[in-house]
C-alpha cells in the first residue's frame, strides 16, 4: 500500500520534470575534432529508433533544472563504447531519476565515435571538463549549487567521469565535487 502510494505522488514529478533546449559545450569549433559530418548529415549527431545517437562532432548538453535552488547538478555522461551514446536510458531517463529526488541533471552529449582506437577518451574528456566549467559557471541559472557540481557514467561513460574526476590532468582542470 504504501509502495503503491509513493509512486503515485512520484509520477507528478516525473512527468513535470522537463529539459532546457540543447547547449553547445564550445563556443567554436571543437578542439582536436578528426572527423566532418557527411553532406546533408547533422553534426550534432544522429539518434536512432533504439534511442542511441551517433556520429557527434558538435557535442552539446541538456539540462534538467533542480526545483529547488541549491541543489546539487550532475553531469550524466551515457555509455556506448565510446561508438555510440545510450542517451535515452543512460542519459534521460537517469536525469528523470535525479530531478524526482531534487537533483538537477545535465546529460551530456560528447563525440562518438571514437577518434582513436587506442585511446578513445581523450576528446571525449576534453567536452566533459569543458562541460565541467560551463555548468559550474552558470549552476545558479539552473538551481544548482556551483560547490555542488558531480559527475557520473555508465559503461564507457563511466570511465569517462572516472577520467575526469580521477586521471593526472593540468593543475587548473576542472574537477567534479563528486564522482
Amino acid at each position: 500500500m504504501k509502495t503503491t502510494l509513493l509512486a503515485c505522488l512520484s509520477l507528478p514529478v516525473l512527468l513535470l520534470a522537463e529539459p532546457l533546449s540543447p547547449l553547445p559545450v564550445w563556443k567554436d569549433a571543437p578542439p582536436a575534432e578528426t572527423l566532418a559530418p557527411k553532406p546533408g548529415q547533422d553534426p550534432k549527431g544522429i539518434l536512432n529508433k533504439n534511442g542511441h545517437r551517433t556520429d557527434v562532432m558538435i557535442p552539446e548538453f541538456i539540462v534538467w533544472p533542480a526545483a529547488k535552488p541549491n541543489a546539487p547538478l550532475i553531469i550524466v555522461c551515457p555509455g556506448g563504447g565510446y561508438g555510440i551514446l545510450a542517451e535515452e536510458h543512460e542519459g534521460a531517463e537517469v536525469a528523470r531519476r535525479l530531478n524526482a529526488a531534487g537533483v538537477g541533471a545535465a546529460v551530456l552529449r560528447y563525440r562518438v565515435p571514437r577518434r582513436s582506437n587506442d585511446q578513445p577518451w581523450v576528446v571525449p574528456v576534453l567536452d566533459a571538463r569543458e562541460t565541467l566549467r560551463l555548468v559550474r559557471a552558470r549552476a545558479a541559472e539552473w538551481n544548482a549549487d556551483p560547490k555542488k557540481i558531480g559527475i557520473l557514467g555508465f559503461s564507457a561513460g563511466g570511465n569517462l567521469a572516472a577520467r575526469v574526476a580521477y586521471s593526472p590532468a593540468a593543475a587548473d582542470a576542472p574537477r567534479p565535487d563528486f564522482a
